[in-house]
């Protein structure tokens, strides 16, 4: 199978399962960005991320490119409405990508929105007719303002996004939140394929004493370095500082919960920007000071070890496609509260890998923390087992294995045999 990605670095990039379609035998060719290149053309080099991963790539700079001469009186028209974005340019871009890489079985595209859009006018005009996958991640298809994440539903946007239903052949939600609103919206559920991406953890566990003795280890480190009392109950939230993963409700909850938990100790994992600051600054408002902590930015495996050393994982996302943070907890065992807000609800409710609440009220959450606590030992051991099950879900080689069922399902219906799935969730 030869596959050409179309800007795989938009959300948290899949170059691991790119990575894994090649130890797979696949071929694999992509187009994407680069703002440093100084070049006026595409450049076409043998690697994507690393030499030697076989990865050809094609690369071009969107603002010095030089087909951008040609389709700016086009993008003038449309960039505005295209969230600053050059529509046509961007089309005669992919479109240079197909003749690069003619012998493509099969494209996909990242997002359902910047590339998409573009990758499906071609479809329309009939400029290209290898199969489409399109990818929905979140901040493509979500509209909610208030909390900073998706596109704005105007009448050009929404004609974007019906155009994407209509010419894509399959469109693949990574939840099924996103799902919903696709067919909300009125897309086919014949061409629904639900397929998350993958959990970005080098080291996953599979054998229980192996995970248990991290745990213990990271909890001791943790508690050490922090300076908490050993027989603390211990919570933990990452964020990069989005608005959108609720943080900021997160004082007011501890604030809620402090009478029922009065030894819960609070680590905030994630760069100090402004956001968090301000998390910070109400937390020692409310009078919280002895009992969280903001440790700032943290290497990728410390990130796990702050997971690990943690009872409980808080997520009270106000909106987001799925919410890896939660995976990321449950492969070093630990649950998580978060929200219906997030599409990583489905996997932590099927799963029963933690709490699922309403969004945006830090009553609840701090409701949610003292009834978690108040769960037995056997009950919380048995969370877990189920986080670190849940997980397993979302391995790289598993979704690579997904994403390969699609492409052999267009390709074949291609060739006449078609499977319908109604929009379920992918095989492995």
């Amino acid at each position: 199978m030869k596959i050409l990605y179309l800007h795989p670095d938009s959300w948290t990039g899949e170059y691991s399962i790119l990575v894994q379609f090649i130890k797979m035998g696949h071929c694999v060719y992509v187009l994407e960005q680069d703002k440093n290149l100084r070049k006026f053309h595409c450049v076409l080099m043998d690697f994507f991320k690393q030499k030697g991963d076989r990865i050809k790539t094609l690369w071009y700079n969107a603002h010095r490119e030089w087909k951008k001469a040609i389709t700016w009186p086009l993008d003038l028209i449309t960039k505005n409405k295209f969230k600053g974005r050059n529509l046509f340019h961007v089309m005669a871009v992919i479109k240079h990508a197909l003749r690069v890489f003619q012998d493509a079985d099969v494209v996909i595209c990242a997002d359902g929105y910047s590339y998409a859009v573009p990758a499906c006018l071609l479809k329309r005009w009939k400029l290209f007719n290898t199969p489409l996958v399109v990818s929905f991640i979140g901040g493509d298809i979500l509209d909610l303002p208030d909390v900073h994440v998706g596109q704005r539903r105007t009448s050009f946007n929404n004609k974007m996004f019906q155009l994407v239903y209509k010419h894509a052949d399959i469109l693949r939600p990574v939840s099924p939140l996103l799902k919903d609103i696709i067919l909300k919206d009125g897309g086919e559920a014949g061409k629904i394929r639900i397929c998350p991406s993958h959990i970005a953890v080098q080291k996953l566990f599979s054998d229980g004493d192996d995970l248990a003795k991290f745990r213990n280890i990271s909890r001791e480190k943790i508690t050490q370095q922090l300076g908490i009392p050993g027989d603390f109950r211990i919570a933990v939230a990452v964020s990069g500082g989005d608005y959108c993963k609720g943080m900021h409700l997160i004082p007011d909850a501890l604030q809620a919960a402090r009478k029922c938990l009065p030894d819960l100790f609070m680590i905030f994992v994630g760069p100090m920007n402004e956001y968090l600051a301000s998390i910070k600054a109400k937390s020692e408002g409310l009078g919280l000071s002895d009992r969280v902590c903001f440790v700032g930015k943290v290497p990728p495996e410390e990130v796990l070890e702050y997971l690990a050393a943690a009872d409980v994982n808080l997520s009270p996302s106000l909106g987001e496609g799925l919410n890896m943070v939660t995976v990321e907890a449950g492969s070093v065992g630990t649950p998580s509260i978060t929200t219906k807000a997030a599409g990583i609800s489905h996997w932590v409710t099927t799963f029963d890998a933690g709490t699922v609440i309403r969004a945006g009220e830090p009553q609840v959450l701090g409701e949610a923390l003292c009834d978690f606590f108040a769960f037995s030992r056997e009950m919380v051991e048995e969370y877990q087992k189920n986080a670190l099950k849940m997980s397993t879900e979302f391995q790289v080689n598993k979704a690579a294995r997904r994403l390969m069922n699609i492409f052999h399902e267009i390709t074949e219906r291609r060739q006449g045999s078609t499977v319908e799935t109604n929009g379920q969730h992918v095989a492995d």
